[in-house]
């Protein structure tokens, strides 16, 4: 009865939301090279202590006929810094080092269904849920991202008009998820690495855990 109430809770949010309480440290960008019209280089840095509660919906990475909504709560702590490279004022690049202390996810419930899409064109009809955790301690990565000035407008109506501008200003940006990649190299699990991996008996908490899930098709509510 408790996994399908659970199951209700999450099925009844209708929209992506993240409610976060945090104390923050952050510095604007800070100059440390400029050469104009050839190269600037510039970093800021951010300390963060929070805790948060967060709804997400996302489509399942094996199978686009299922969809996923998770709702959850977590505290952690993160130190970062991010490096700004500009290049012949065209070229960016930009790289960030981030270490988390804690990053600790008590709950996290989350419920797996067939999209309707995917029902109309057969597949089977599924429905699951899965209550999970997830601690991580002395988590560091290293994510960057690169970006090029393109032209904003096209070359004949620049001719037209010299009002326009060809190409749009190229500010910094603060890392969508979207664009960044993680480099696995410079990328390091330190807890992991120096205790999990050496204590497996003592450390069977740390890293992702799962509660229970249930098969609302195949297994039995009762």
């Amino acid at each position: 009865m408790k996994k399908l109430f659970f199951a209700a809770v999450v099925a009844a949010v209708a929209s992506s939301h993240e409610i976060v309480q945090a104390y923050t440290n952050e510095a604007t960008p800070r100059s440390i090279l400029f050469q104009e019209g050839l190269v600037d280089v510039s970093y800021d840095y951010k300390f963060e202590v929070a805790y948060k509660a967060y709804f997400n919906n996302e489509l399942d990475e094996t199978n686009d006929g299922l969809e996923k909504d998770a709702l959850g709560f977590n505290v952690y702590s993160l130190i970062k810094t991010q490096f700004y490279f500009t290049i012949l004022d065209h070229f960016q690049f930009e790289i960030r080092f981030e270490l988390q202390p804690f990053y600790i996810t008590p709950l996290e419930m989350s419920l797996t269904y067939s999209r309707p899409a995917a029902l109309l064109r057969g597949d089977d009809f599924s429905l699951l849920f899965k209550a999970t955790h997830k601690v991580l301690l002395l988590d560091f990565f290293t994510t960057w991202r690169k970006d090029v000035k393109l032209p904003a407008v096209s070359i004949l109506d620049a001719l037209l008009d010299d009002t326009k501008k060809i190409y749009p200003t190229l500010a910094k940006s603060k890392f969508a998820e979207t664009d960044e990649i993680e480099d696995p190299i410079l990328s390091v699990d330190i807890f992991d690495l120096l205790v999990a991996q050496n204590f497996p008996d003592l450390t069977m908490w740390y890293g992702k855990g799962k509660y229970c899930d249930f098969d609302f098709v195949n297994d039995k509510l009762w």
